[in-house]
């Protein structure tokens, strides 16, 4: 007689409370929104696809009027520990959820409380007083790293003896080089929210300088500031709030005070930035590389065969192949060549 082997349960925690989006078809790609959001979807999609007889999924959420994919479980809560309640009631095997950066001693707190495994998934990295939380929590079961230098950032810390990392998830199907025509002019395109932990402000600075350079470049922006959240207030121009706004506009400005000709913002889309992003001779995600650790865009481009450049720091250095699949710059004067 076959002996019966438990299914796991695995529940996400969504925070999709300021997004208004349709997330049916993770297997798309990302419809516009942030990397971390479109993973706690794609990811239970793909274990049902891949490893439905193994696991089960439910994702934990806060926006009734997000659209699910068929198939996988959805609940809508009003936060992260009506999540947990409701997680130890369904006997969740392991609640994955993104820490953020301050403590947050109420959840870990009710992790003990309800004995409830969890897993932390590092999209950002926790400030150091919520590293020493999660390190000595008994039931945060593993801290997971993106990639290698985030991990070897947290290596020497408190959290040493849970560390792992993984890779993120990505359908190379969604992005095939081969679905697009690629008639590619002199034309950079960026994508990424227009806020400054992005550094689109970086970009816009050098611009000028890669005009003078290459007079016919021309630069195509897709995204604003309402990538992570529609309520959010934007200034004059409609692409971020006032204040960065006018930090990033003053470099691209013409004499008379107007929009330089060779940019083009095309504000926030969805799928249909493929076709732009096919187009390009060069693609840019955060320039610098600040705060990210495997950013998703940089991957979608150089899947269509577009190289990527950016300074070389945090998670730009495990996606970009330096020379074969974009460019590594050290200082300005190397992003701007």
């Amino acid at each position: 007689m076959l002996k019966y082997k438990k299914k796991i349960k695995i529940s996400f925690f969504l925070d999709d409370k300021n997004l208004k989006i349709d997330l049916s078809k993770p297997q798309n790609g990302n419809p516009g929104i942030g990397g971390t959001e479109f993973l706690m979807v794609s990811t239970p999609f793909y274990l049902k696809k891949y490893k439905g007889k193994n696991f089960s999924s439910i994702i934990y959420h806060l926006n009734k009027n997000t659209f699910m994919p068929p198939g996988i479980k959805s609940v809508c809560v009003k936060d992260k520990i009506e999540a947990l309640d409701h997680a130890k009631k369904n006997c969740v095997d392991l609640f994955v959820y993104r820490p953020l950066r301050n403590t947050e001693k109420n959840f870990i707190d009710k992790l003990q409380s309800l004995k409830l495994n969890c897993a932390a998934w590092l999209h950002v990295t926790p400030k150091a007083n919520h590293i020493r939380y999660l390190s000595k929590s008994k039931y945060v079961k593993a801290v997971v790293c993106v990639e290698h230098e985030q991990h070897d950032q947290l290596y020497d810390s408190p959290l040493s003896n849970k560390l792992t990392f993984i890779q993120n998830g990505f359908d190379v199907d969604t992005f095939s080089k081969k679905s697009f025509r690629n008639d590619r002019g002199k034309l950079v395109v960026f994508i990424g929210a227009l806020v400054p932990q992005k550094s689109f402000h970086y970009l816009a600075k050098q611009w000028p300088k890669i005009l003078k350079n290459c007079p016919d470049a021309k630069l195509k922006v897709i995204g604003s500031a309402s990538v992570y959240s529609n309520s959010i207030k934007l200034g004059k121009y409609k692409l971020a709030n006032e204040n960065y706004e006018n930090d990033f506009m003053k470099y691209l400005m013409n004499e008379h005070g107007n929009l330089l000709s060779s940019v083009n913002f095309l504000g926030k889309i969805g799928l249909e930035k493929k076709k732009i992003m096919s187009c390009a001779r060069v693609g840019i995600g955060n320039p610098i590389g600040t705060n990210e650790n495997c950013p998703g865009v940089l991957i979608e481009f150089q899947s269509l065969g577009i190289p990527v450049v950016s300074l070389e720091n945090y998670g730009s250095i495990d996606t970009i192949e330096h020379n074969k699949t974009g460019y590594l710059a050290k200082n300005d004067s190397e992003f701007v060549k």
